[in-house]
C-alpha cells in the first residue's frame, strides 16, 4: 500500500481501513489497473494538500480529531481525480464508510440507548474526559487554534451537549473549492448516532455558517428528540432548531 510522504508532525496519515475503502470503491468502478493507477494519484493529490498546507495544521498526531479529517481528505482527493464523479448518494455513503467504518452500521442492542440513564451518564463522562484533554492541548497551542471542545455548557434535559469552534474540514474544501463536498461529512452524524440508539439534535453547524458546531446527544425518547425534528435547510445541511430556553449563549 503506498504511503504518503507528508511530514506527520504536522499532519496524519489516513487510516488503514480508510486507504483500503477508497481503493477498493476505485477498483470496483474503474478495473483493478485503472483503479490502482487512480489510487496513486488520490494519494499524490492528498500529499500535496499536506505538503502545501491547504489542510491547515491542527496537531497531527495529537489532534483528537484529526483522524476524521485526514480519512476525509483522501477521499477528497480521490473524488479530485476520478474522470467519472460519484453521485451525491454514493458520495455520502463513502464518506459514511470512511468516517465511521463498517461497524459503524452496525446497530445496538436497545438496551444501550440514550433513554437508558446508565448509558447517558456513561456518555457524558466520556466526553468531559474528551473535552478536558481537547482543552489542555487546545491550550498548549497543540491544535493549531481548532476543536477547543466545551461539554453541557447549555441546558440539555436527559442528554449531554457538544461545542466545538472552528472547522479544518471546511477551510480545507473553501480552499480547494469543493465545499459542496462537506455537506455528507456532516450530515452522517445523524445516521451514525441512530444506529447506536442515540438521536443527534445540532441547532448550530459551523459548515452553515454559525460560531460553532452545539451539538445535543439525547436518547430517542427524550424532550428534544420529540420537540426538535431534523430537517434539511437551504445549503442541504441537516439541522434542528432548538427552544430559546435551551439555546447555547456564548460563554
Amino acid at each position: 500500500m503506498l504511503t504518503p510522504q507528508i511530514d506527520t508532525s504536522r499532519h496524519m496519515l489516513p487510516s488503514r481501513a480508510a486507504a483500503r475503502t477508497v481503493r477498493a470503491y476505485l477498483a470496483d468502478k474503474y478495473g483493478a489497473d485503472e483503479g490502482a493507477s487512480l489510487f496513486e494519484q488520490a494519494v499524490y493529490r492528498f500529499e500535496s494538500y499536506c505538503n502545501n498546507d491547504i489542510i491547515p495544521f491542527c496537531g497531527g498526531k495529537k489532534s483528537p480529531f484529526g483522524a476524521g479529517l485526514y480519512n476525509n481528505m483522501l477521499l477528497v482527493a480521490a473524488w479530485e481525480v476520478e474522470p467519472r464523479k460519484p453521485s451525491d448518494e454514493k458520495f455520502e455513503e463513502l464518506v459514511y464508510e470512511v468516517s465511521f467504518g463498517r461497524r459503524g452500521r452496525m446497530q445496538m442492542p436497545a438496551w444501550f440507548s440514550g433513554d437508558n440513564p446508565r448509558v447517558m451518564r456513561l456518555f457524558t463522562a466520556v466526553y468531559k474526559r474528551f473535552a478536558a484533554t481537547a482543552h489542555r492541548r487546545f491550550e498548549a497551542g497543540e491544535l493549531g487554534g481548532y476543536w477547543d471542545v466545551q461539554v453541557n455548557v447549555s441546558p440539555t434535559p436527559g442528554g449531554v451537549q457538544m461545542v466545538s469552534g472552528r472547522c479544518p474540514v471546511k477551510e480545507t474544501l473553501e480552499r480547494l473549492g469543493l465545499l459542496r463536498l462537506l455537506r455528507p461529512m456532516c450530515n452522517t452524524d445523524y445516521p451514525n448516532m441512530a444506529t447506536k440508539n442515540l438521536t443527534l439534535v445540532r441547532p448550530l453547524l459551523v459548515a452553515a455558517g454559525d460560531d460553532v458546531c452545539d451539538m445535543r446527544i439525547v436518547g430517542p425518547g427524550s424532550e428534544l428528540a420529540r420537540t426538535c425534528p431534523p430537517y434539511v435547510d437551504a445549503d442541504g445541511y441537516i439541522v434542528n432548531d432548538i427552544p430559546e430556553k435551551y439555546a447555547y449563549r456564548r460563554p
